[in-house]
Order: C-alpha cells, then sequence, then structure tokens
C-alpha cells in the first residue's frame, strides 16, 4: 500500500481525524467491542419510570351519576375514590409580559416633582428578561443548537420573533458573566494531579480553526484559536504552569512543556485500527485487545476498592506487552515495493513502523508510557 492509499484509508475510527472529514462511502465502524449481553433493558437494571406527584396542579374528579346496573340516580349518595391516575403535561401558553410603571408625584410645600426608579435589570423601553436569556444561552451553548434554530423554537413555541441577531445579543451577557467561572476552571485544572488534552478543527466564519479541549472527570475548559501549536496553549496558559501528567495525542508542541506526559490509548487504538484493517499486520488487533484487557484490569480494581494493580498483575500485563510488541517488530510494516529494499525515509511514512519520538528528558518531564516502537 502507497503512502497515498494510507492517507486515504484514514477517518475518525481509525485515525485523528475529527468525525466531520469522514468520506461519505466510509461505513463508520465502532471502536466498542461486543459486551456478550442482549440490546435492549438489562435484568439488574432498575429502570426509570414516572412517580405519583403528591402535589398534583389541578385534580379532576369524575363522578359516578347513575348505577350501570340498575340505572338509579347515584349523584347524592357518597362515593370513595376507587382509583387515581396522573397526566404530566407541558402548559402551552404565551410568554408573560411584566409592565413597569413608575409613579410621579409632587411636593406639596415646595412644588418639587420626584419620580420614582425602575429596577436596574429594566435598562429600556422594552426588553427581554433574564429567564429568556438565560434559556437562549442554555439550547445555543449546552444543546449546540444552530442561531437560526433557536430562533425557529421561540417563534414556534413561545410565539416570539427573535432572529439570529437577536439571540447573539443575548449571549453575549453570558459570556461576560461566565469569564471569572472560565478563570476558576482554569486555575482547578492546572492543580488536578492528571489532566487530557485534544485538539480537533472547527469551521468558523468559513475558515478552519482548533478547539483545544483541557479536561479531567469533574472539570472542562473548551477554547477556540486560529493556530495549531504552542502559539494557541501558550495564550490559553493551562500547560505551561502545569507540574502533573498531561495525557495527550503525540503532538510535538504539547511535548514542550515541563511535566510528565502520557500518550493517549484511544489514539492507540483508532491508529492501531489503520495498521489491522489497512496493512494486515496481525499483532496489532492483539495489541489492541491487550490494551483493552488492561482498561478492564483497572476498572476491576477500582470496583474493588483498590488504587494499585497488585505487583504479580503488574507483571503479567508488562510481560505480555513486551511479548505483542515483540511480535509486531519482528514482522515487516511492509513489503519493500518493486523487489527493492525500503528506504528510511519511507519507513517514516507507514504508520505500522512510525511512532512518535518522546521529547528529550532534559526538555520535558519525560514520558510515563510511551507508543511501543
Amino acid at each position: 500500500m502507497s503512502t497515498l492509499q494510507a492517507y486515504l484509508a484514514k477517518d475518525s475510527h481509525n485515525s485523528s481525524l475529527p468525525p466531520f472529514s469522514d468520506r461519505f462511502h466510509r461505513r463508520l465502524r465502532s471502536l466498542r467491542q461486543k459486551s456478550g449481553k442482549k440490546p435492549g433493558g438489562q435484568p439488574d437494571n432498575p429502570g426509570h419510570h414516572l412517580a405519583f406527584s403528591q402535589t398534583p396542579d389541578q385534580i379532576e374528579v369524575h363522578p359516578v351519576t347513575e348505577c350501570t346496573h340498575s340505572h338509579a340516580d347515584l349523584r347524592a349518595v357518597p362515593a370513595t375514590e376507587a382509583e387515581r391516575r396522573q397526566m404530566v403535561e407541558w402548559p402551552m401558553q404565551r410568554v408573560r409580559v411584566t409592565e413597569h410603571r413608575i409613579e410621579e408625584k409632587a411636593c406639596p410645600y415646595c412644588q418639587h416633582r420626584t419620580r420614582a426608579t425602575f429596577p436596574a435589570q429594566v435598562r429600556g423601553p422594552i426588553q427581554y428578561g433574564a429567564s429568556l436569556q438565560a434559556l437562549a444561552v442554555y439550547l445555543v451553548h449546552y444543546h449546540l443548537l444552530l442561531y437560526a434554530r433557536v430562533s425557529e423554537l421561540f417563534h414556534d413555541l413561545l410565539e416570539l420573533t427573535l432572529s439570529p441577531g437577536t439571540i447573539q445579543t443575548l449571549v453575549w451577557p453570558g459570556a461576560s458573566a461566565l469569564e471569572p467561572w472560565e478563570a476558576a476552571i482554569k486555575a482547578a485544572l492546572i492543580q488536578e494531579p492528571v489532566i487530557h488534552q485534544d485538539e480537533t478543527g472547527i469551521y468558523v466564519k468559513g475558515g478552519n480553526q482548533w478547539v483545544y479541549v483541557c479536561s479531567t472527570a469533574q472539570l472542562t475548559h473548551y477554547a477556540i484559536h486560529a493556530k495549531r501549536g504552542s502559539s494557541a496553549i501558550e495564550t490559553i496558559g493551562i500547560l505551561p504552569q502545569y507540574q502533573g501528567i498531561s495525557v495527550h495525542d503525540s503532538l510535538r508542541s504539547y511535548e514542550r512543556y515541563f511535566c510528565e506526559h502520557a500518550l493517549c490509548n484511544g489514539h492507540h487504538l483508532r491508529e492501531l485500527t489503520l495498521v489491522a484493517e489497512e496493512f494486515k499486520q496481525a499483532w496489532a488487533d492483539k495489541l489492541k485487545a491487550f490494551l483493552l484487557e488492561m482498561k478492564q484490569a483497572v476498572e476491576r480494581a477500582k470496583r474493588q476498592g483498590k488504587t494499585d494493580l497488585d505487583r504479580l498483575e503488574r507483571a503479567r500485563l508488562r510481560w505480555r506487552y513486551e511479548e505483542v510488541v515483540a511480535e509486531g517488530l519482528a514482522q515487516k510494516p511492509l513489503a519493500p515495493p518493486s523487489n527493492r529494499s525500503v528506504t528510511v525515509g519511507e519507513l517514516k511514512e507507514i504508520p505500522a513502523f512510525n511512532s512518535p519520538e518522546p521529547a528529550p528528558q532534559s526538555a520535558t518531564g519525560g514520558y510515563r508510557h510511551a507508543a511501543p516502537r
């Protein structure tokens, strides 16, 4: 397979390419393995269901007026409650408009006229209230709806005509109000022992920019920058101050910073998928399965309340890892083209052979784990 063929074979399931770059003719395949469970709800899952409200907003009593057997009049007969059922609905109603009026009075002694003042949040003749502004921000930035879609939603459900431009002006105050929270999230991430970092392309006003994410299980920070590399990382300001373990792909810009580094096994799984499917290297499938086996071992230890794997378990996993890597090194990454030897330059372009080189120990804190060579 040529270098061009290898490039064309890449998509989001076997490389770091984002999903939006996938070709239409490719059938996407998930990296998830079969669990062996039947589809649908599992027997040990309690499930979720509607619970009866103890304070219903409205009660409708359906009376018995006559006997279904003798047709006698039962309207004056005392009744007992036989059964109750509840229906949960969303009240379809117009928006509520609150009109604020201020008084003006003339002093009977000096004739000075005094006006009351409007509340601080009532700044103009007519405006949208805080709840509508919050709803616009919630739909745009949490549910990631297009401005035009949010405009349609306001029109269809609330009978309000808000243009996309108006919705954008409602979002801006929310962004300003969140600046202290963003600073707090960045400060908290800098203190975390382990952070996860990645970047992906995004179209902004017809041009390509980059979304940078830095996260833990509880914290997530997103940033958009026009460039991919050190200038963006410096502007964001998290990694230059970080001293823990940064988990990322092999982007060289991350390696410049003085902290410990760990390569992301999610990227490894996708790259191994490419090697197995397109280069027919059997060891790649074995290494994929082994990486998932290590993940399951760690999760099993966590469920047992352990903070570390047993020494014998670690030794077994290390031995198995080295065995699979040695098998990969023993296989040729690609048959020599046209009965000639493969040059070093050609080998570096072959994913089955190439792997990221850790930065020198003097430049960074070094790697916790590097990709197999």
